[in-house]
């Protein structure tokens, strides 16, 4: 799990108890996700940098910044998501309205979509592609190909109730 206070923590599935307890420095942590293979996982919060882990170890390994080519996030960070079957496929979002993708070998940012308001845990890959939810009034569900980064279908999610447009978190 993570906190709003920086903290990491494992805990024992079936007695609760934690396991190990660690700390990000002045950095209030909104998300994380455990790579498929259960090797590594990746943290977000409002230092607007991915950090990425040794889950055995539980050691930084690294944190993955954009470059001149690749632009990272310039606000906060409110999910990450480990691609289920490209295990070095990493994919973060947050206020920035930017989608971020890292291959986690190269150590840097490969690609990104605009568009998405990420305000929670909001990010799913499947396949070829990204769903995003956005906390706006309208095309709340945004789908792209993490191929080409392009965008290829916008949905509004319609519910409303007195009034009021449903914002996704």
């Amino acid at each position: 799990t993570t906190s709003s206070d920086g903290k990491i923590s494992t805990h024992h599935t079936s007695s609760g108890k934690r396991m190990h307890l660690m700390e990000e420095q002045n950095n209030p942590l909104l998300c994380m996700d455990l790579n498929p293979t259960q090797t590594l996982f990746a943290t977000g919060g409002h230092q607007k940098v991915v950090k990425l882990y040794d889950d055995e170890t539980k050691t930084l390994i690294r944190e993955v910044h954009g470059d001149y080519n690749n632009v990272a996030h310039s606000n906060r960070i409110f999910s990450v998501n480990f691609h289920p079957s490209d295990h070095d496929l990493l994919a973060s979002g947050g206020w920035d309205n930017i989608v971020v993708f890292y291959d986690i070998r190269k150590k840097t940012v490969i690609g990104n979509c605009l568009g998405p308001h990420i305000c929670g845990d909001a990010i799913d890959m499947k396949g070829n592609y990204i769903l995003t939810a956005s906390w706006k009034n309208k095309q709340q569900i945004k789908i792209f190909d993490i191929r080409t980064y392009k965008l290829v279908e916008e949905i509004d999610w319609e519910y409303k109730t007195n009034d009021h447009t449903t914002y996704l978190y």
